[in-house]
């Protein structure tokens, strides 16, 4: 099951860049509204980013890796 997953959602990334990187965006800003942080949809989130590693170009992985990183962060300042 986790092979596939990973599968789809790298096979979904070289098909829309851009649209995958909006999707787990905005997911992410969903977690910090209210009744929106649970640990397990935070866990899902995270891994789907790790399952996507390697599979964007260098410099576009790692402005979205920062994103990530500091939307985290502004999750935990509020938790």
């Amino acid at each position: 099951l986790y092979e596939t997953c990973k599968e789809t959602l790298v096979y979904l990334t070289h098909l829309d860049l851009d649209d995958m990187q909006t999707i787990m965006n905005e997911y992410l800003q969903n977690q910090s509204k209210p009744n929106g942080f649970t640990h397990d949809s935070l866990n899902r989130l995270c891994w789907a980013i790790g399952s996507i590693s390697g599979t964007m170009p260098p410099s576009t992985e790692k402005r979205f890796l920062v994103t990530v990183i500091k939307e985290l962060l502004d999750l935990t300042i509020a938790q």
